[in-house]
């Protein structure tokens, strides 16, 4: 029933006029949730419930209207029709590149995320780890900081580079390097190190090609696809079924979170307001040089119904007092992808990029706030401003030589 009802309300949003991506990225979460909501009460899921049931109450059926709610608050802050573009001196002169300078810090931030991957993997010791104990090898892999975060500084030069290939710019170097960094993705040894990588430069490429599919995309979906099919049927273990379950397990976490719940006890405040005590020491001990333990290898590792999923929906992360907070978010992520400009600069082109991999996760995380990728961003803003600036100098020198003649 709550499946069709999504369908429904999916099909009545195709009128607005709203980012098709971002949209089919939140209505995704919501049919997510739904089909989840109709498999628990036909018992398709009894096979996760190794420590406790996930029951669909009352409490559950009012997640599925903020759920709902949220999807519809989104489209209707969303809407407007949106053509974005990202132009140099050769185009129209909005938002202009130095080319060598986007060619430059490209590859230079390539080169340094591809050598850091080099340094972490020799750290790390025998590779056969990755596949024969993947949470040691995670552990050993992503244990010093810094190198960490010069490692997945690769998200920032895929963009840069997917930037240089729309420009027609690039050359047998970049889209080598374009390879490598994909490459590297796979060395840390955690599912959400290759998506990033891959959801990255895909929603770059889409964004650069007018909001279409390129064929590009396409086959970055079908390599990353054989990855992660590989992962499950030699590493983890499931083939497609431990897919499925991987993708629908968060929400049934999300129930059974929301079974043992009060009315105001769901997330926490700094889901959406992360600056507190608590931020202030994760980033003084990041930037101690204090080894990092992930939340997947460390003890306090979440797995609530099983040993084998321990991700829930954002829905239950970023919802305070009942799902209010989640269809509070929804319609601010509507807001700010509204505001995005049509004719982009580096660093609101990584935003939306930033923002489109949010709405993405929402089914399984809330990534909003994520480290990794709040540096990025912050590397990305930096670089907007080298790569912009002198251009828009030359620019003016040249205007005000004009009008003196």
């Amino acid at each position: 029933m709550f499946t069709l009802l999504s369908i429904l309300i999916g099909l009545i949003t195709l009128f607005l006029n709203n980012h098709l991506l971002g949209r089919f990225f939140m209505f995704f979460t919501f049919f997510t949730f739904s089909c989840v909501l109709d498999g628990n009460f036909i018992g398709l899921w009894d096979d996760m419930y190794v420590y406790s049931k996930a029951i669909n109450t009352p409490e559950v059926y009012v997640f599925w209207f903020g759920s709902a709610l949220g999807y519809l608050g989104f489209c209707l802050c969303n809407h407007r029709s949106i053509t974005y573009s990202i132009q140099y001196i050769d185009y129209v002169p909005v938002q202009m590149l130095d080319v060598k300078r986007l060619a430059f810090f490209a590859r230079l931030i390539a080169f340094i995320s591809i050598s850091a991957a080099c340094i972490n993997t020799l750290k790390a010791g025998n590779i056969s780890l990755m596949f024969l104990s993947p949470r040691e090898w995670e552990l050993a892999f992503g244990s010093n900081v810094f190198l960490n975060y010069l490692y997945f500084s690769h998200l920032s030069a895929l963009i840069l580079l997917s930037v240089l290939i729309a420009l027609k710019k690039a050359k047998f170097l970049d889209f080598s390097l374009l390879v490598l960094c994909l490459a590297i993705s796979t060395l840390h040894g955690i599912k959400f190190t290759i998506l990033h990588a891959f959801v990255f430069l895909s929603l770059a490429l889409y964004t650069l090609n007018n909001n279409k599919i390129p064929k590009a995309v396409l086959l970055i979906g079908i390599i990353f696809t054989a990855l992660i099919f590989s992962f499950f049927i030699f590493v983890r273990g499931g083939g497609a079924e431990g897919v499925l379950n991987y993708i629908i397990s968060a929400s049934v976490n999300s129930i059974y979170i929301i079974n043992k719940s009060s009315f105001v006890d769901y997330g926490n405040m700094g889901a959406i307001f992360p600056i507190d005590a608590n931020l202030i020491e994760k980033v003084a001990s990041r930037f101690s040089g204090e080894s990092h333990i992930s939340r997947g290898v460390s003890a306090d590792t979440g797995f609530l119904l099983n040993n084998k999923y321990n991700l829930q929906s954002a829905l239950t992360i970023i919802s305070i007092t009942g799902p209010v907070g989640y269809v509070f978010i929804s319609c601010v992520l509507g807001l700010l992808i509204r505001a995005i400009p049509r004719k982009m600069s580096l660093f609101q082109m990584a935003f939306l990029v930033h923002l489109l991999n949010t709405l993405l996760m929402l089914f399984t995380t809330w990534e909003f706030y994520k480290f990794k990728l709040l540096f990025n961003l912050f590397l990305m803003f930096v670089l907007s401003g080298f790569i912009h600036h002198k251009i828009t100098f030359s620019l003016a020198k040249k205007n005000i030589l004009k009008m003196k003649v």
